[in-house]
């Protein structure tokens, strides 16, 4: 729908699980965007994507690197907070703590990293029906 030369609304997909549900999206505001999902076969989309809209255009997202100082978030690089918590480490271990709801595609990277980086450790934090899931994910041979 278009109103005075400017979208209403616009289609998309969730991302926060592979299912990849799609969603209608809805001019609420300026930058701010309700999120409705399609009523399929008396289906519905989870908690976590209804709430899309409100994670995405929440105002303390933080939407690019960042490093806390005395006067809070500043601005860096993806290199530059890798780098820092690689300095700040030194020889201790850092545990990487994922959700198991994040994509495979995302645990694959965190494993990569963490493959490469003998100090580090991936934790995933899954609901007990997902070890079949995570089994499925060791078993597959993937490089990662």
């Amino acid at each position: 729908m278009v109103a005075n030369g400017q979208t209403t609304e616009a289609t998309a997909r969730c991302t926060l699980c592979p299912a990849v549900c799609e969603l209608a999206l809805t001019a609420a505001g300026p930058d701010l965007w309700r999120c409705e999902f399609p009523e399929t076969a008396g289906e519905g989309l989870c908690p976590r994507g209804a709430a899309m809209g409100e994670l995405l255009g929440h105002r303390d997202r933080i939407l690019t690197p960042a490093r806390r100082d005395s006067e809070g978030l500043q601005p860096t690089d993806m290199a530059g907070a890798c780098r820092a918590i690689l300095d700040a480490a030194g020889d201790k271990r850092v545990v990487f703590l994922l959700d198991g709801n994040v994509p495979l595609e995302q645990i694959a990277a965190a494993a990569a990293w963490c493959d490469a980086w003998p100090q580090a450790q991936l934790c995933l934090v899954i609901e007990p029906a997902d070890e079949q899931l995570l089994q499925g994910t060791e078993a597959s041979g993937a490089d990662y």
